[in-house]
């Protein structure tokens, strides 16, 4: 039987990956989705996060903004709770994690019968954009298990159920990652093409805009420093009063400290442009990783989906019609037709 694929490791070394059992991701200053990708850059695939010092000034709600990006990320991250925020009472850096807090974040996807959604944490609501609570009991089948709008609490709150069956999302979701596939496999340049076009068409003239203010900004930084060497020599000289070249310093420190924030801001905007343009290989990496799969995982779906919007059923046809849109992993939401991102049922069952 043919290989789909071979590699040529002539040469070369075949070794386990890393585990890293204990380390703080805030302390290399960037976002877990820029150090998963260092860490698989250094063999390590896998590691165990401990958020201690995003909890020392941002609480539990830091420690939670952490682990839904960790959802995401290309290398596994598992997270220990942080013990004890702050380390003292001498410390006054915000955070505090009291025992109810820790025991939130280790229950955080799990339900009360210890099961967890497939979806759970992905979910978001079309019309107040919270997210989607799985709903089960002991009781239930799996084919009653199920997700409402957080802000839908039993019809006492701001906005409608928008519920929906967590086994019909399964079939929908699976359907959409075998569309994705085809489409990909069918035909990889146009695919590509049509990747970049939604997503990069807009943001590419931006881009080319921000990089000529860039350039603009440098050379307006070093003819400052041109000038500013000027009027030392000129107040040195005597040319000009030392008052005059304090408040012409004053100006021009106060103008290359702005350009300087300026130029800071709109290369960091550059740069994730740029970064996003090569995120297409990362998600061509987890088409190919897993082509040919009969049922979705915790781990499957995290790899190909970032999140999904949940809109409200619709029943004005005669049927129940839901739309849910997909957004992928680095490459964002795809257009599709209408009939692709509806889930419909025959009004005469009760539920869809």
């Amino acid at each position: 039987m043919p290989a789909d694929e071979v590699i040529d490791a002539k040469g070369c070394y075949c070794i386990p990956s890393f585990i890293d059992i204990h380390l703080h991701i805030e302390s290399s200053m960037v976002t877990p989705a820029t150090f998963s990708r260092e860490l698989l850059r250094h063999g390590v695939t896998t590691c165990v996060a401990e958020p201690h010092e995003i909890a020392n000034v941002m609480g539990i709600e830091g420690v939670k903004a952490f682990m839904e990006q960790g959802r995401t990320c290309q290398a596994d991250i598992f997270w220990g709770i942080p013990s004890s925020v702050p380390c003292s009472s001498y410390e006054t850096t915000g955070g505090r994690i009291e025992l109810a807090d820790a025991l939130e974040l280790t229950r955080e996807n799990a339900t009360k019968t210890g099961r967890q959604g497939l979806f759970s944490g992905l979910l978001y609501c079309a019309d107040c954009g919270e997210k989607l609570y799985f709903c089960t009991t002991n009781s239930f089948t799996p084919k009653q298990e199920h997700y409402v709008c957080s802000n839908y609490k039993s019809n006492t709150g701001t906005c409608s159920a928008h519920f929906i069956r967590e086994e019909t999302l399964k079939l929908f979701v699976l359907q959409r990652i075998f569309d994705v596939t085809a489409m990909f496999f069918d035909d990889i340049q146009s695919f590509q093409n049509m990747v970049y076009q939604q997503r990069f068409e807009v943001a590419e003239k931006e881009v080319k805009r921000q990089k000529k203010e860039l350039e603009q900004a440098r050379k307006r930084i070093a003819e400052l420093d041109r000038i500013f060497k000027r009027i030392y020599e000129d107040d040195i000289n005597g040319t000009i009063s030392h008052e005059r070249f304090l408040k012409l310093s004053a100006e021009y420190e106060a103008e290359q400290k702005e350009l300087t924030e300026f130029v800071k801001a709109e290369q960091a905007a550059v740069d994730t442009y740029e970064q996003d343009r090569t995120d297409f290989d990362s998600f061509a990496t987890v088409i190919r990783k897993y082509v040919g799969i009969r049922e979705l995982t915790h781990t499957i779906v995290n790899e190909f989906v970032k999140k999904i919007i949940v809109h409200a059923p619709d029943k004005s046809s005669g049927h129940r019609r839901q739309k849910i849109e997909i957004v992928w992993n680095f490459i964002g939401e795809l257009e599709q037709d209408e009939d692709k991102q509806t889930i419909e049922r025959q009004r005469k069952s009760r539920t869809a």
